[in-house]
């Protein structure tokens, strides 16, 4: 089943992309000085999803990641 089928699997998917801008933008902030189009504006977006939500996402991956790794099915 695809990943984007499956609930569960489309947010760990969201999750790892959105975790995934911030980490590039910590690394390579040059990337998000401007606003681009295409995937660096998705990344853009992401990463400023990220920053503004953390202490909603930080929580969220932990609980997806036990979940991931207790409920391996």
């Amino acid at each position: 089943m695809s990943a984007l089928l499956n609930f569960q699997s489309f947010l760990v998917c969201l999750l790892l992309f959105i975790c995934t801008a911030t980490y590039v933008r910590s690394q390579r902030p040059s990337m998000f000085a401007t606003k681009k189009p295409g995937l660096f504006s998705l990344l853009y977006t992401a990463s400023v999803v990220a920053t503004r939500l953390s202490p909603y996402v930080s929580p969220s991956c932990f609980v997806l990641a036990v979940r991931r790794t207790l409920c391996s099915s």
